[in-house]
């Protein structure tokens, strides 16, 4: 089971004249811990939150501290600069195929690679595995494949010569 990261929202905070880098997140221990251990780092009562001075070298050390433990939400510090290009984007779909009996990926995992925001060209990569292993059991209905399947397939593409990194792309639709 993989843990998932805590998370903090950076907000600009304009305090006492001074340009401070707010950090809103929920109590947690380890997080509280580290953020205490940050040079400069006080409690702003009129806003409730730990504040920073507003800088690059600021910036710079909180992704280094948070790297791996915590998710910096900076979606209202850079409100103008999107997170990744295409997020929230449909994802296109324009594949060509030689057979008639070619089967496409459903729209229930697109929908799903959408909801998790996935970027056109990782969705696009899941996709081609997935349309891959499904033609691959074209003989058999999706929802009655199964773990030994999945199994069977990844090893055929390692006998196949197919690289770890296709291997471990082609593991991922499941």
């Amino acid at each position: 089971m993989t843990q998932q990261l805590k998370n903090i929202t950076l907000r600009h905070i304009y305090s006492n004249k001074k340009q401070l880098i707010g950090l809103d997140f929920k109590s947690n221990k380890v997080l509280t811990a580290l953020v205490l251990q940050l040079p400069e780092i006080t409690w702003n009562e009129e806003f409730q939150l730990y504040t920073t001075p507003n800088g690059k070298h600021a910036l710079d050390h909180l992704f280094n501290t948070f790297k791996g433990v915590a998710w910096l939400n900076c979606k209202y510090f850079f409100p103008d600069r999107p997170v990744s290009k295409g997020i929230n984007e449909p994802i296109s779909l324009e594949r060509k195929s030689n057979s008639e009996n070619y089967q496409r990926c459903p729209e229930k995992f697109l929908a799903k690679l959408e909801l998790k925001r996935y970027a056109p060209s990782t969705a696009k990569t899941y996709i081609f595995y997935f349309e891959k292993f499904m033609n691959y059991y074209s003989t058999k209905e999706l929802l009655d494949l199964n773990e030994n399947d999945i199994r069977a397939y990844l090893i055929q593409l390692s006998r196949q010569g197919a690289s770890d990194s296709s291997l471990n792309q082609a593991s991922k639709f499941h």
